[in-house]
């Protein structure tokens, strides 16, 4: 039997860091036994999470709890325009929600990226059959608008969500989806958002990982169609997958060429009494206790542990901070009333502890000093003969892997 996570920690250790190298002196000579410190800042790696409650959660305080949770673990938050909520009215768009977010993404360091520019779900409720004629121009439109709009703020997004499903559904969406073809969507929204945005990263998003969908990608990658990444997602509201079907999954998916993005990740911390109703908020039962809580903790820590140890995979996003979201499920880190559960302490202590790189060292003769660090943004700090000089450092992936960086005092 595979040990996946044996695998996956062997992985870690190889493609999560990597050496890093300061050299320090002072008018070109080499100093000695200086004192060094190398600080991580920030992962490269995108550890995110859907902020649609940022500074919307009740109270002052209860605002002050989210952020600290938010900003405590993540680098990167999902920001939302779906379009019957963006555009409530008929050429009524409600933007100002979406630059508070932007903000406060701006004010914590988040990277962000918009969620979803097409879907055949939470349409306006003023679209009609009449609207069917025309609905490919409302489409490109509302697209242009917005990436135009918010093309100085938001670089990543999900371009096209749950479109292998169309066949699915009877709506006038889906309908439109399935006439024009699938595939031929894809493309042509890609192709528009480029236009106004040459250096967007668009992800095609999707849940339905059936035969259809990987033959999909495939056709739009022999059409020379410019994804960013494949996003998957994975609510695990009737029970979390095994760690080797996901594993086996994510490999099926690498053989693309594409970062992969886990784009909607959900470990409950409880389970439903009798099957999953998908379509009702209010119409599931949930059973939560400390056991539950707990397996979710080590649910949590397996499954992150799993796909940060796969190199092909280039972010995570969990669905939702707090539970009693989506559906009402205990699918958050954090109760209802922002109080950190098990699995948010298992996950903070992997991503900002035991994946995270903080060295107090000294130069050597050569006034070199080195060690392993985890990849992302460093503050390096040296003192020397009461001088004090700091520096920011990008410690990337894409950097020459005996790269060193330079400091004069």
């Amino acid at each position: 039997m595979n040990d996946y996570l044996a695998e996956a920690r062997k992985n870690i250790q190889t493609h999560r860091r990597k050496p890093i190298s300061v050299a320090v002196t002072d008018n070109g000579k080499p100093v000695a036994n200086c004192s060094v410190s190398i600080r991580q800042r920030k992962h490269e790696f995108l550890f995110g999470a859907n902020c649609f409650k940022a500074g919307n959660c009740g109270t002052p305080e209860l605002n002050t709890a989210y952020d600290g949770l938010f900003t405590g673990i993540f680098n990167y938050a999902t920001l939302p325009y779906y379009w019957g909520n963006y555009e409530s009215e008929r050429g009524v768009i409600n933007s100002q929600k979406l630059f508070e977010l932007i903000n406060w993404c701006d004010r914590h360091g988040l990277e962000k990226k918009g969620h979803p520019l097409h879907w055949h779900e939470v349409p306006p409720a003023w679209l009609t059959e009449d609207d069917f004629h025309n609905l490919e121009e409302m489409i490109k439109t509302r697209i242009s608008d917005i990436i135009q709009l918010f093309k100085n703020s938001v670089k990543s997004w999900d371009i096209v969500n749950e479109i292998n499903r169309a066949k699915k559904f009877k709506d006038i969406i889906s309908r439109y989806e399935v006439q024009r073809g699938e595939a031929n969507v894809v493309e042509m929204l890609v192709k528009l958002a480029h236009e106004i945005d040459p250096q967007a990263k668009l992800l095609l998003n999707e849940c339905d990982f059936s035969g259809e969908y990987p033959a999909m990608v495939a056709n739009l990658l022999n059409r020379g169609v410019r994804l960013h990444a494949l996003g998957l997602q994975s609510h695990m509201h009737s029970g979390t997958y095994p760690l080797g079907e996901i594993w086996e999954q994510t490999q099926r998916f690498a053989t693309f060429g594409l970062p992969l993005h886990y784009t909607e990740m959900s470990i409950l911390g409880g389970h439903c009494e009798g099957k999953v109703n998908y379509y009702s908020q209010d119409g599931n039962k949930w059973i939560i206790n400390p056991e539950a809580e707990e397996k979710q903790a080590k649910e949590v820590a397996d499954m992150y542990t799993l796909l940060f140890g796969h190199p092909a995979v280039e972010a995570i996003t969990w669905w939702d901070l707090a539970d009693g979201q989506w559906l009402n499920a205990p699918s958050g880190l954090a109760t209802k009333d922002l109080k950190p559960k098990p699995a948010y302490d298992a996950l903070k202590n992997l991503v900002k502890n035991e994946w995270w790189t903080d060295i107090t060292t000294k130069t050597n003769a050569n006034g070199v000093c080195t060690g392993d660090a985890f990849l992302g943004m460093y503050d390096i700090a040296v003192d020397y003969n009461e001088k004090a000089v700091a520096i920011e450092h990008l410690h990337s992936k894409s950097a020459a892997m005996d790269a060193t960086v330079y400091v004069r005092v």
